[in-house]
């Protein structure tokens, strides 16, 4: 299986893509600097996401961040109740930030993201969420009447991965 272990950070000039250096291991040894390799790139990913690769579109995004091996994952009490609260009542998403990344991270890595979320709220949790996008930006390119809008929608989305992530 390839492993991407490395996304260009500019655009390609004809196709408009950003590149993507993957590896495929051959043996064990093989296996081990992939794994490595792979575990580096994530790393550095999530953190170019808000910065050089703001602008990558979701579904890459929502790719190279799938497919992570099993982890024994979950959320402790009190971060459960920070994302009830933001999901349910009106903790802001600023309160809790760090919780969210978690909740969007873990809902992309175990499968349920797509599954979950319709495209628009794929689009939503990963432009704000993990690519740092502000509402005034996000709000203009949903195409939502407003910023309370946007943020209603929020909420639901982060209801509706609590639920996905409950199941697996």
């Amino acid at each position: 299986e390839f492993v991407p272990v490395h996304v260009g950070l500019s655009h390609h000039g004809v196709s408009g893509s950003h590149s993507v250096a993957m590896l495929r291991p051959m043996n064990a040894d093989g296996m081990r600097r992939v794994s490595l390799a792979g575990g580096f790139f994530k790393e550095q990913f999530i953190r170019q996401l808000r910065d050089c690769l703001a602008d990558l579109d979701v579904e890459s995004v929502v790719a190279l961040l799938q497919g992570e091996e099993e982890t024994s994952f979950q959320f402790n009490e009190n971060e459960m109740a920070q994302l009830r609260a933001v999901a349910f009542d009106y903790r802001g998403y600023e309160s809790s930030m760090r919780v969210i990344e978690l909740l969007v991270l873990e809902a992309i890595r175990s499968g349920c993201f797509e599954g979950c979320l319709s495209v628009e709220e794929q689009r939503l949790m990963v432009r704000r969420v993990l690519q740092g996008q502000e509402w005034n930006s996000l709000v203009a390119e949903l195409g939502f009447t407003g910023r309370k809008a946007g943020i209603k929608q929020f909420r639901r989305s982060v209801g509706k991965l609590l639920g996905c992530i409950a199941v697996h």
